[in-house]
């Protein structure tokens, strides 16, 4: 673990050496703290409260290796830029935030409201596009513990959490313009991933945990890993991962599908009276697993090919309900009819919203799937 986090640390460096090479000499570098993660919170009485996971580098001319030590900050204030101010007046380093990977929002900024941080991150120009952005729900001493305990910077690991995991069919990750251009068309809704920590058999560990629908950047519901997957399907965004269903064939058990390939395409329509939104899924997969006794033959496979595509639809189709009778705009409808009819003004467009969902499944190799018994 400490070879790992030493290769994590000595590539970072680097980056930001060559990255401000030009810029700073090794005594400048030496006065930098680099943060790698910020976590947004507000205290009992509303104020800001910022913590900061930093790494600061130290190298001279006698060095041929590069160093870190980390660093973690705490600033209070009545507004963000007072907060950021408050942990510049504990830190004999310049804080530079070009580093960052992750901005972290708790459960109480997001259920009270992320406006007030945002504005400062989209104007300052010090603050890239790029970091994810999360909510996270859970204790913030316990996170900030849980990272040190491991010896990693917080950022570093959850930048490699999501990199490892972005073909993971029901994790949700948004960086933080894909956040604010969402969240600006249409109803003003848009999606976030989520945080938790995990209890392993021995300690703690930050996972992914589904996501957060956000209104006009307050928190409307939390998805759940098992909706993340189906709120992937329906926008796209799944290229592998796993479906389970019942095997037909026996009283218990389930088979699992390997997700090969999948391509959904959305069509909007508005013809004066009703929106009709359509997802046509296009799904290739393979037999993974099969639990207990599943018999492959041509009839077998047609049905379990039939049953999963009935499934898939009748999922897709109760997810969908499930928000709209929220009244939240899970599917981005009103983006969607903006882009379109950029004149069209309709108040409360999910009552007029009819949605055809077609879901056509390929099981591909059945040539080559074998009997499962007992």
């Amino acid at each position: 673990m400490k070879i790992r986090k030493l290769i994590k640390v000595g590539i970072l460096l680097i980056a930001i050496l060559l990255m401000l090479a030009g810029c700073f000499n090794y005594r400048d570098i030496n006065n930098v703290t680099f943060v790698t993660s910020m976590v947004f919170d507000l205290d009992p009485i509303g104020n800001v409260v910022i913590y900061m996971d930093c790494v600061r580098p130290y190298r001279d001319n006698n060095e041929s290796s590069d160093n870190g030590k980390r660093i973690l900050y705490k600033g209070t204030g009545k507004t963000v830029l007072e907060a950021l101010r408050d942990v510049n007046m504990a830190s004999s380093y310049k804080i530079n935030v070009t580093q960052n990977k992750a901005f972290i929002f708790t459960e109480k900024a997001v259920k009270e409201g992320i406006d007030k941080f945002l504005d400062i991150i989209n104007n300052d120009q010090e603050f890239l596009v790029k970091p994810y952005i999360f909510a996270y729900f859970g204790d913030v001493e316990r996170l900030l513990k849980v990272a040190a305990s491991d010896e990693e910077y917080m950022g570093l690991f959850i930048n490699d959490l999501v990199k490892k995991n972005k073909a993971n069919s029901r994790a949700i990750i948004v960086n933080i313009n894909e956040y604010m251009t969402e969240s600006e068309i249409g109803a003003n809704s848009a999606l976030i991933g989520a945080l938790e920590l995990r209890k392993d058999v021995i300690d703690e560990r930050i996972e992914l945990s589904g996501g957060v629908i956000m209104r006009n950047d307050v928190m409307q519901e939390k998805i759940d890993i098992i909706d993340g997957l189906t709120y992937n399907i329906l926008e796209d965004k799944v290229n592998t991962g796993t479906l389970e269903i019942v095997n037909p064939q026996m009283e218990e058990g389930f088979i699992t599908f390997e997700i090969l390939k999948n391509k959904t395409k959305t069509k909007i329509e508005y013809n004066g009276d009703r929106v009709l939104l359509t997802k046509d899924v296009n799904m290739k997969v393979t037999l993974a697993e099969a639990q207990g006794r599943f018999i492959v033959d041509k009839q077998s496979l047609q049905l379990i090919e039939d049953t999963t595509e009935l499934r898939i639809k009748e999922y897709l189709q109760a997810f969908f309900d499930k928000y709209n009778k929220k009244n939240i705009d899970i599917l981005g409808v009103e983006r969607m009819l903006e882009i379109k009819y950029p004149g069209l003004v309709k108040e409360d467009i999910l009552s007029i919203l009819d949605v055809d969902i077609k879901v056509n499944l390929d099981v591909e190799g059945t040539s080559n799937t074998r009997n499962s018994y007992f």
